[in-house]
């Protein structure tokens, strides 16, 4: 009984070509739009999703009462002290060492500026998903004459040839001072959905001395922490040691930062959480204006398909039969206008990054295939329940006396006037002709 329908299905799309064409290209556009901010969305949300602890881990941001700024970056003078507060476990510092020093450094002959140079704390790892390829992170991170490098700052440094292996235990001068630093680690690059951004880390240890504020500071709090009572804490400590007045410290969990206020002393540049729900919205909208041109083009042509429905019901097809009929056309045809929405997809998906200015990751279709036709599923079966149960309730008598006629007229004395736009107008008593 499937194949059949499938087998009609088929049938009707090569009658009416025209119609299968323009329901295929509209549902197909709007699958691959809903699909490209779908995929923003996601990127959106799943910031910081793979980092350990993330939901104890959080950023000190500085908040001046009295002209409203914030900022994000602190001293390292209130290490111990915060240490010391209940309920924090860990506290974490990363410097730009640019802001200190110029990063250029020579090997051999030639020059290099350092892209993203930060000192960090030797316990990183339980802050960031850093994947080692080659050496030790925790010794460099330990030790103020190693430096680690990400796998495409390896690259540019010592060529495309050069394995993690190769690189460990090569040495750069750094320019400023003469100062050597040996590699002794190799990491992957960080990903894109991290607000976490370097290529190159060292020793945050010859930095601990600097007064200002110059570093981003994490804490980890143990389970059941009032973060309240910590932010409270921490501001007492900071106006003690500036003896700054009308200023409060708040934490930001680190999977609200992408999403959350942008400061100019950010990694990289953050999302915004309104632009998210305004994507969601239109998908929304995508998806509803999808469905209704589809049902408005089935309507529209159905009764180009009257003779076929008064034989079916004539030779004994019930009303289900016809209903079942007409939703496997419109399924059938949803997972067309899908793989050609997959197609546009790997096409457009470059552009679409350009505009968004954003870069996803690639699509990993073998994942997202079952998900992808699950969707045209709904989508086929919410196009089209309305028109199947339309067509599927016409009037046998009248279709086979000729009282439903083709193109732009409406029908019997029991059903619907279709108007020229392919929309049904009402119910009539009587036949009228419109012209």
């Amino acid at each position: 009984m499937l194949a059949s329908y499938v087998t009609t299905a088929l049938r009707s799309f090569a009658q009416h070509k025209q119609h299968a064409l323009l329901s295929l290209s509209g549902l197909s556009l709007g699958m691959a739009m809903l699909m490209l901010i779908g995929l923003f969305i996601q990127h959106e949300l799943s910031f910081e999703q793979g980092q350990p602890g993330q939901q104890n881990h959080y950023r000190l941001v500085m908040h001046a009462q009295e002209n409203g700024n914030e900022y994000i970056l602190t001293t390292p003078r209130a290490h111990q002290q915060l240490l010391d507060i209940p309920g924090v476990e860990s506290v974490f510092y990363l410097l730009r060492t640019q802001m200190v020093s110029d990063d250029k450094v020579a090997i051999g002959n030639n020059a290099f500026q350092l892209a993203a140079n930060y000192a960090a704390t030797p316990n990183l790892a339980k802050l960031v998903n850093i994947d080692v390829l080659a050496g030790d992170l925790t010794t460099t991170l330990n030790t103020p004459e190693k430096i680690a490098l990400s796998r495409s700052e390896a690259t540019r440094l010592f060529g495309a040839f050069a394995t993690p292996d190769m690189v460990i235990g090569r040495t750069l001068k750094l320019q400023r001072n003469n100062r050597l630093l040996s590699v002794s680690a190799v990491f992957s690059d960080l990903p894109v959905n991290s607000h976490f951004y370097f290529h190159s880390l060292t020793s945050i240890e010859p930095f601990m001395g600097i007064r200002g504020n110059v570093m981003h500071t994490y804490v980890a709090l143990l389970p059941n922490t009032n973060m309240e009572l910590v932010a409270q804490s921490a501001t007492e400590i900071y106006a003690q040691i500036w003896q700054w007045q009308n200023i409060h410290y708040w934490l930001q969990p680190i999977k609200d930062i992408h999403l959350g206020p942008n400061f100019a002393q950010d990694m990289k540049i953050g999302g915004d959480a309104t632009s998210v729900t305004i994507c969601a919205v239109m998908a929304l909208v995508l998806l509803i204006i999808s469905c209704v041109n589809y049902v408005n083009f089935s309507v529209a042509q159905s009764s180009n398909r009257a003779k076929e429905i008064g034989v079916r019901k004539a030779m004994g097809a019930t009303r289900a039969q016809l209903i079942t009929q007409f939703m496997s056309e419109s399924i059938l045809l949803a997972w067309f206008a899908m793989l050609v929405a997959c197609v546009l997809v790997e096409l457009f998906l470059p552009s679409f990054m350009q505009l968004i200015g954003r870069p996803l990751p690639a699509l990993e279709w073998p994942i997202w295939l079952g998900q992808v036709f699950a969707l045209a599923t709904v989508i086929g079966v919410l196009s089209g329940l309305y028109q199947s149960m339309y067509m599927a309730g016409f009037n046998t008598k009248a279709i086979l006396n000729g009282e439903l006629k083709q193109g732009r007229q409406g029908v019997d004395q029991k059903g619907f006037i279709i108007a020229a736009n392919g929309l049904v107008g009402g119910f009539t008593n009587k036949r009228h002709d419109v012209e």
